[in-house]
C-alpha cells in the first residue's frame, strides 16, 4: 500500500514517454516510423496549442516536424485525426494512471469490496492528487489545445474528452457512492461535485497562473508550493469525507 501512489504514476508517465522511446529490437523501418510519428505529434501539439484546431496547418506542422507533408497523411490520414492523436497522447498518462490506481485498491471490478479505512483512504486521495498534479505539471500543451477549442465552441477536443475521460469519472464517482453505501466515508457525500472539485483544485494554478500569482505572490512552480497544494488538497478532501 505504501507505494500505491509511486507505481500508479510511474505507469502513467512511462505511457507519456511511450512514442519517444521505440523498442531497441524494432527493425529499422519500425524505428522509423515510430520516430516520425513522435515528431509529427510533437510539431502538431506545438501548432494546434498556438493556433487551435481550425487555425493549424498541415503544412506547417510538416516544415516543424522536419518532414513532407506526405507522411501526415501517411500516419493519421488528416487534420481531425491527428488532432484525436494529440489529445488522446495528452490524456493517455492521466487516464492509465487512474485506471492503475483503482485496479490496486480494488475499487475496479464486480467483486465485493470491503469498507476502506481511514489509512487507505488518505493513501488514495494523495495518489490521485498527485496524478492529477503531474498530468496539469507535464502537459501544457493539451490545456493550451483544449482552451482554444472551448472558447472556439468546437466538439473536436469534447468529442475525444467524452470518450476517454468520461468513463473514469464515472468509475471513481460510483465508487466514491459504493463507499458511502458501506459506511467507508459520509453518506451524503456529492460524489461528483467532489471528484470535479478535485479536478478542479488540481488544475487552477496551473490554468490561471497569473490570476493565481496576483493574488498570492510565491513561486507557483517550485516544489514547496506545490508539496503544500497537494496536502492541502488532500486534507480538505478527506475532512469532507471521514465521518
Amino acid at each position: 500500500m505504501a507505494n500505491l501512489r509511486s507505481t500508479a504514476l510511474l505507469d502513467g508517465r512511462r505511457s507519456i514517454r511511450a512514442l519517444a522511446e521505440p523498442p531497441v529490437a524494432a527493425p529499422r523501418r519500425e524505428r522509423n516510423a515510430a520516430e516520425t510519428k513522435r515528431r509529427i505529434l510533437a510539431a502538431a501539439g506545438v501548432e494546434f496549442a498556438a493556433k487551435g484546431f481550425d487555425g493549424a496547418r498541415l503544412g506547417h506542422i510538416a516544415r516543424r516536424a522536419g518532414i513532407q507533408q506526405t507522411l501526415i497523411h501517411h500516419h493519421f490520414e488528416d487534420k481531425a485525426r491527428l488532432f484525436d492523436a494529440v489529445l488522446q497522447l495528452g490524456l493517455e498518462g492521466m487516464t492509465e494512471g487512474v485506471w492503475k490506481l483503482l485496479e490496486q485498491m480494488g475499487l475496479r471490478g464486480k467483486a465485493k469490496r470491503k469498507a476502506v479505512s481511514a489509512a487507505d483512504m488518505r493513501v488514495l486521495c494523495e495518489a490521485f492528487i498527485e496524478l492529477l498534479f503531474s498530468f496539469y505539471s507535464h502537459n501544457s500543451v493539451f490545456l493550451a489545445m483544449v482552451s482554444h477549442e472551448s472558447q472556439a465552441n468546437l466538439a473536436q477536443a469534447h468529442r475525444v474528452l467524452e470518450e476517454n475521460v468520461r468513463p473514469l469519472f464515472d468509475a471513481i464517482v460510483a465508487r466514491i457512492e459504493e463507499m458511502g453505501e458501506d459506511g467507508s466515508i459520509r453518506r451524503d457525500v456529492d460524489a461528483r461535485n467532489l471528484v470535479l472539485s478535485c479536478v478542479a483544485m488540481a488544475s487552477f494554478a496551473f490554468q490561471q497562473a497569473g490570476f493565481v500569482g496576483a493574488l498570492w505572490p510565491a513561486d507557483l512552480d517550485s516544489s514547496a508550493f506545490i508539496a503544500a497544494r497537494k496536502a492541502a488538497i488532500v486534507q480538505m478532501v478527506l475532512d469532507h469525507l471521514l465521518v
